[in-house]
C-alpha cells in the first residue's frame, strides 16, 4: 500500500487542496507537501507533513489543522500523534483499546472535531481514534420515545431517522459534522436547551469502552430509569477522559405542528435588560431566548439597532403560537415574526453562532441571568479598548455568554483580551472558559479556571474508571 500522508495547505502554496468546509484547508495526498514558509501564529515555519498507517482508511486532518482569516491557527499539540486509528465497528474500537491500553500511550478519541479547542491539548504521546466509522441508528422507538445509536452517528443522522413527528432537544451548532458521542462527550448543548435543559437531560442510557477495553454501561431504555447514582451523567462534559463512548440513548418528544420565531432589535444593553427581565416575569414559554450582537445576524435583517433579542415559539395550533406572539406584541412593539423558510434558516443560524466561526478565539463566560448585561458591557468594552472587533451570542435566559474576536492585524491581541476577561471574571467568580484560541492563549491562561475543592473527587474518579490516566490525558479541569 502506498503511504499517504497529511497536510495542512493553505491556498497560496497549493493547488492541490480537498476541504468540505470553507474554513477547512487539509489534504490526503500521496506525497509530503512540506518545505513552504507558512505563518502559524505569527511565526514563520515549515510546513508539514504526517504519514498516515494502514488503519487510518479516509482519515480526513479537518480536527487538526484550521485555518481562519488573518493567519493560521493549528490547535495545540494536535498535529503529532503517533498514530491515527479509525475502529469501523464496537467490537473494534474495543479490541483497538483494549491493544493500547496500559501500553503508556495515550488515548485521544475525535468526532466531527467540533470542540477541539477545548481544554488543554493532550499531553505525552498518543494515539487518536476516528470515531465516524462507528456510526449509526440501533433502535428507533416512537412508543417509548427513545432513540439508540452508535457514538459516531451525526446530529444530522439522528434527525434523519426520527423523521417529522419527533424530535431531539438537541440543537448543537455543525449538526452535519457534531457526532453525538462528541457532543455528549463535549457537553454541547445549542438555544433550546432554555426551555428543554442541557444535554445531561437528553441521555437515558450509555455505553462506554474504558480502561483495557472494559465495557461500561449506565442508564435504561426509558425515561425514568435511576435508582441512585446516574452513571450516565457522569460521561457527559466529561471529554474523554473516562472512557470512549460508544453508544447512546437518547430522550424524543413530540414535535410541534406550529412554529414561529420572532427577533426584536435593541440598541443598547440598557434596552436589552429591561425587555428580557419583562419575558422572564412574563407568562410566555419560549424555546430559546437568545442575545446576539448585530455582526453575527444569520439572515439579513432590516434594522441597524446593535443587539437583536431573539424568540422561539411552538404549538400544536397556530392559537397557542399566535397568542404567545401577542403577548409578545405587549413588551415589545419592535418584534418582527419570521416563518417559513426564513424561519429555518434564523433557527439553524441561531444554533451555529455558538460554534465554529470566522473568528480567531473564542471564550465563553456564565453569569446568572440578571448578571447578563454588565457581563455582555465589559467584554464588548474591553474589546473596544483593545481595538479589536468582537461579537457576543448569549442564551440570555440561562446567561452562558460567549465572545468571539479576532485580531484583524495579528498582534495577538485577543489572547491579550482572553487573559484579561479570565482575571477579571473568576476574581468574581464568575466561570471562563477558553473554547477556541491561538497557541499563547492556553499557555498564558489555564483555559477552565481553578477547579476548587471539588478537584479531589474528580482526581479519585479519574483513578478509579482511568487508573493509568491514558484517556485524553492532561486535557481536562486539573490536569485530569
Amino acid at each position: 500500500m502506498e503511504v499517504m500522508y497529511v497536510a495542512a495547505i493553505p491556498y497560496d502554496v497549493c493547488n492541490t487542496i480537498v476541504s468540505e468546509l470553507e474554513d477547512l484547508r487539509t489534504c490526503v495526498c500521496t506525497k509530503p507537501a512540506s518545505g513552504a514558509e507558512v505563518r502559524v501564529n505569527g511565526d514563520l515555519g515549515q510546513l508539514d507533513a504526517h504519514p498516515l498507517s494502514d488503519r487510518s482508511d479516509n482519515y480526513n486532518l479537518r480536527s487538526l489543522f484550521v485555518s481562519r482569516e488573518g493567519g493560521w491557527m493549528i490547535y495545540p499539540r494536535f498535529s503529532d500523534p503517533i498514530d491515527v486509528l479509525a475502529p469501523s465497528s464496537v467490537e473494534e474500537l474495543r479490541e483497538v483499546i483494549g491493544d493500547i491500553y496500559g501500553k503508556g500511550v495515550g488515548i485521544v478519541p475525535i468526532g466531527g472535531g467540533t470542540s477541539m479547542g477545548l481544554g488543554m491539548p493532550p499531553s505525552g504521546e498518543y494515539v487518536v481514534l476516528r470515531m465516524g466509522g462507528v456510526r449509526g441508528v440501533l433502535d428507533l422507538d416512537p412508543g417509548n420515545l427513545t432513540i439508540s445509536a452508535l457514538a459516531g452517528t451525526t446530529i444530522s443522522e439522528l434527525r434523519r431517522a426520527i423523521g417529522e413527528r419527533q424530535f431531539l432537544a438537541l440543537d448543537p451548532p455543525d449538526p452535519e459534522r457534531a457526532t453525538v458521542g462528541g457532543v455528549i462527550s463535549a457537553g454541547v448543548s445549542g438555544p433550546i436547551r432554555h426551555m428543554f435543559g442541557d444535554v445531561r437531560h437528553q441521555v437515558l442510557e450509555i455505553e462506554v469502552i474504558g480502561a483495557y477495553g472494559r465495557v461500561i454501561r449506565g442508564g435504561r431504555k426509558v425515561i425514568k430509569n435511576v435508582a441512585g447514582y446516574d452513571l450516565t451523567k457522569l460521561y457527559v462534559g466529561s471529554l474523554g477522559t473516562l472512557g470512549v463512548i460508544s453508544s447512546i440513548t437518547l430522550r424524543l418528544r413530540p414535535k410541534q405542528e406550529r412554529s414561529a420565531v420572532a427577533v426584536i432589535p435593541l440598541s443598547s444593553m440598557e434596552e436589552c435588560e429591561g425587555v428580557i427581565s419583562s419575558i422572564l416575569d412574563s407568562d410566555l414559554s419560549p424555546s430559546f431566548l437568545e442575545l446576539w450582537t448585530k455582526g453575527l445576524d444569520p439572515i439579513r435583517l432590516p434594522v441597524e439597532d446593535g443587539f437583536r433579542l431573539s424568540l422561539g415559539f411552538e404549538g400544536l395550533e397556530e392559537e397557542e403560537v399566535s397568542w404567545q406572539l401577542d403577548e409578545l406584541s405587549r413588551i415589545s412593539k419592535k418584534a418582527m415574526v419570521f416563518r417559513g423558510e426564513e424561519e429555518d434558516r434564523l433557527r439553524y443560524g441561531i444554533a451555529q453562532m455558538h460554534g465554529s466561526d470566522g473568528f480567531h478565539a473564542r471564550c465563553r463566560i456564565s453569569v446568572l441571568s440578571s448578571e447578563l448585561p454588565w457581563a455582555v458591557d465589559e467584554a464588548l468594552g474591553y474589546a473596544e479598548r483593545l481595538g479589536i472587533p468582537c461579537e457576543i451570542s448569549a442564551h440570555a435566559g440561562i446567561g452562558v455568554i460567549r465572545a468571539h474576536l479576532m485580531d484583524p492585524q495579528g498582534l495577538g491581541r485577543e489572547v491579550d483580551f482572553i487573559r484579561e476577561m479570565a482575571i477579571r471574571m473568576r476574581r468574581r467568580g464568575k466561570p471562563f472558559s477558553i473554547e477556541n484560541a491561538p497557541l499563547r492563549a492556553y499557555e498564558e491562561v489555564d483555559p477552565w479556571g481553578n477547579p476548587g475543592p471539588s478537584i479531589g473527587i474528580m482526581r479519585r474518579i479519574k483513578r478509579g474508571l482511568d487508573p493509568e490516566g491514558l484517556f485524553n490525558r492532561g486535557r481536562f479541569v486539573g490536569g485530569l
